[in-house]
């Protein structure tokens, strides 16, 4: 309970779940989905008030279940499966199965809704789902072991983690392309960008480093605890200025 701050149900899953994503369907009701890693279900989490979760079937070891943005489906990278299953939310099963690379782990929307970007870790690239047909529509080589995937403002740019390379790959979403690469810091392992700065955590550096989001320079970089793993900022309490 947000209000009270106190827990008020713990709820079993699969084995080793590994997110959580809300999602909003479109009678208008609030589930959760969680990927239970070392399992072959999604866990499907309702309430108040909460029940047991219900198990959906999909590929093995998800990892990463996205909702569209709306809300008809969800889309799990399967790890071993090296697939990505398509679970309809009206009817909580999976109608389809997507062939991506080897070892698919996040799964991340465009801001428009009309595709679905996929990392896959072991193949070293990103897959690209259509929306509409929802077959994979392209796959494009970056560096070394992909992680997370931020969009740039305007939609034109994705910001890609190579974890083992030590870089940025960034591809232009409209030409389907990898346009450049960025070194950073030891094992980038995520990134938020903002239209005054991109943050990139760089987990074994045990740092943050901003980046100039026009000439991606390193502007700064923030000395973190150690072994850092994400960064959530809220927009209406991050109102950096631009130091030039």
């Amino acid at each position: 309970d947000m209000g009270a701050l106190e827990v008020i149900a713990t709820l079993p899953t699969g084995q080793h779940p590994e997110w959580l994503h809300t999602v909003r369907t479109p009678d208008g009701a609030w589930q959760c989905y969680a990927a239970n890693g070392h399992d072959t279900h999604v866990s499907k989490i309702t309430g108040p008030p909460f029940g047991a979760a219900e198990e959906i079937a999909v590929g093995d070891r998800p990892q990463w279940a996205t909702p569209s943005l709306d809300g008809r489906y969800i889309f799990t990278s399967n790890y071993e499966s090296a697939s990505v299953s398509v679970i309809d939310t009206s009817t909580e099963r999976a109608v389809k199965t997507i062939g991506v690379g080897e070892g698919p782990d996040y799964v991340v929307p465009s801001p428009e809704g009309h595709t679905m970007l996929v990392g896959n870790r072991l193949s070293n690239t990103i897959s690209i789902i259509d929306m509409v047909s929802q077959t994979r529509a392209a796959e494009l080589v970056v560096g070394q072991v992909p992680g997370w995937m931020s969009f740039a403002p305007d939609s034109s740019l994705v910001y890609i983690v190579n974890e083992h390379g030590d870089s940025i790959s960034l591809l232009d979403s409209q030409l389907r392309k990898v346009t450049s690469e960025i070194a950073v810091g030891d094992f980038p392992i995520w990134i938020d960008v903002f239209p005054h700065a991109i943050y990139v955590v760089c987990r074994d550096a045990n740092r943050v480093q901003v980046l100039d989001p026009h000439s991606h320079e390193l502007m700064s970089e923030i000395a973190v605890g150690a072994r850092p793993l994400h960064l959530t900022a809220y927009p209406q309490a991050v109102q950096f200025q631009r130091p030039y």
